[in-house]
């Protein structure tokens, strides 16, 4: 035992002081241990070896307990530097919602196509791996449940289950997501039998904890075992779920949604569906449902397109709603109605994809959107011999009245004639965004030549008949009437235009054309046009002209 008088001493030494007295000790005990006998020609005398090797033992007992210092102290060193480090500064809500953000992003890291790590069980071990770089780190992850609820259901069950309990009592964010190839091929291979019993299990006791559901399977799924999954998973009750997304092919294995979470899943504000079949889906049981998509992939999945807007009209408080419908999945035409069928005072953003312009037409006519702000819409146009008569053909003029009110204020817009699109786009516009993307169907139009501006434009004398008919479609395509409509029907009043359009048809747009358009921008300020072409058939348009006095190019 030291002496307390001994021990006092010792601590007003520093490390430096403790090492260099131990070297000088040391050395002083040897030098008296190993004596050597001149007399005996420097040999060690042999009364001397068993002092030495007890000597021996000594030391390496020091240097034992040396070494166990030295591994004692030397985290308590580098905890005390950690912490002392800038980054563990930070407020542990700060450093915890950093580290949300990396985990959240590391089950594709890779940008190959195909990638082993990219596989579920691995993606997982990456997941796990931010947490271990240091100590530190690793306490503040484990003793944070919002790192913990995102759960991919293709993981091992133990590792679902150990995270989810760590999760605690943060609501649970669940996906079973097969449509990358790499999941889809990992879900190929695993035993399915023994996942759907697994899935149902964990999910039947765990429905409760779930605030965001995804279940996203690729086409061609074998669906066997997966309808008794589906109808036990969504016909629970579901007190917290405020997500729902459903993914698949059509099936009608899987077409019941008429039950959905037994009707009852009162924070449920966002749905998306996309092939699956709801034509039985009934809206208006969520009282919370503010987000609504609807997607179809096959005849199966829509019911009678005039019965969409008695379904929406069963979601009055939607604020967004997308509908996405391929055109050649609907058959027939629509004309306008004259009274509306449903109201969605609330619903201010709007997506609509690859619908027929008259199916649009008809569905701004039957339902009203009063509070519309943000509108996208991809229509693919038909030929008038293709349209009923009560319908002009014309889309900007059936647009909801809350958006063409708000088109006077715009002043900013993009022109696009690229990929056979043409699109309008506001920029930076206040209280309004739109974007309309139009596209042609050929199929209609091949034998149809449009009414207005063709004589002008039609110089085409090739022989060969593809080649005419190829001619005929690019100049149907950049017809005047087409630029001009949106400036008669929204009424904008533009400062700044820019024009794009593809290098193949640039050529074909007439100064007539361009003419017309300057003519409807008169307080046009800056017009920016992408194409050498189509800028120096502006140019050759306003030399000369009072047209927009204040345009610079």
């Amino acid at each position: 035992m030291i002496s307390a008088e001994a021990q006092s001493l010792l601590s007003a030494l520093t490390l430096d002081d403790l090492v260099k007295a131990l070297d000088v000790k040391m050395r002083a005990d040897c030098q008296k241990v190993v004596s050597v006998d001149p007399l005996a020609g420097g040999i060690v005398r042999e009364e001397n070896f068993t002092v030495v090797d007890s000597y021996m033992q000594e030391i390496i007992y020091a240097k034992a307990l040396f070494d166990q210092s030295v591994a004692a102290t030397t985290p308590l060193c580098r905890r005390y530097l950690n912490g002392r480090s800038l980054i563990f500064r930070l407020p542990e809500e700060i450093f915890t919602t950093i580290m949300c953000f990396c985990i959240r992003d590391q089950n594709y890291l890779s940008c190959r196509s195909y990638d082993d790590s990219r596989h579920p069980p691995a993606a997982f071990k990456k997941q796990l791996a931010i947490t271990q770089i240091s100590s530190r780190w690793h306490e503040i992850c484990v003793r944070s449940p919002t790192l913990w609820n995102e759960i991919n259901l293709l993981w091992p069950p133990a590792a679902i289950e150990a995270t989810a309990f760590r999760a605690k009592n943060v609501p649970l964010s669940l996906g079973l997501r097969c449509s990358r190839g790499e999941e889809r091929q990992y879900f190929s291979n695993i035993g399915r039998g023994l996942q759907y019993a697994f899935w149902s299990k964990f999910i039947g006791q765990n429905m409760g904890r779930i605030g965001e559901l995804a279940i996203s399977l690729p086409v061609g799924t074998d669906m066997t075992g997966f309808g008794k999954f589906w109808d036990h998973t969504l016909s629970l009750p579901a007190p917290k779920i405020e997500k729902l997304e459903l993914i698949s092919s059509s099936s009608k294995e899987v077409n019941d949604l008429a039950n959905l979470f037994a009707k009852s899943a009162p924070s449920l504000r966002e749905i998306r569906l996309k092939g699956f079949c709801y034509q039985s889906f009934d809206p208006g049981v969520f009282e919370s449902l503010t987000s609504l998509s609807l997607e179809a992939d096959g005849p199966d999945s829509l019911p009678a397109f005039d019965r969409i807007p008695f379904l929406l009209s069963k979601a009055s408080r939607l604020v967004h709603l997308s509908l996405r419908v391929p055109g050649d999945l609907l058959a027939g035409h629509f004309q306008p109605v004259h009274r509306h069928v449903a109201e969605l005072q609330q619903c201010v953003k709007l997506e609509i994809g690859e619908l027929f312009s008259d199916f649009v037409a008809y569905l701004f006519s039957a339902v009203s959107f009063p509070a519309l702000r943000d509108l996208d819409v991809t229509h693919i146009k038909r030929s008038p011999r293709h349209l009923p008569p009560t319908f002009s053909g014309r889309l900007y003029s059936s647009l909801p009245p809350s958006i063409r009110e708000l088109c006077g204020y715009v002043q900013s817009l993009s022109y696009s004639l690229q990929d056979e699109e043409f699109t309008i786009r506001t920029i930076r516009s206040t209280g309004v965004r739109l974007k309309l993307i139009e596209m042609q169907d050929y199929n209609e139009d091949e034998a149809e030549h449009d009414d207005e501006d063709e004589a002008e434009d039609d110089d085409e004398d090739d022989d060969d008949t593809s080649k005419i008919l190829r001619s005929w479609i690019d100049r149907r395509w950049v017809s005047s009437s087409r630029f001009l409509a949106p400036f008669k029907d929204l009424a904008f009043n533009l400062t700044y235009l820019a024009f794009r359009a593809s290098s193949d048809v640039s050529h074909l747009i007439s100064r007539k054309t361009c003419a017309a358009i300057l003519s409807m921008t008169p307080r046009l300020t800056r017009l920016f046009v992408d194409d050498y072409i189509l800028a120096g058939t502006f140019v050759a348009v306003l030399n000369g002209t009072t047209l927009c006095p204040s345009l610079r190019l």
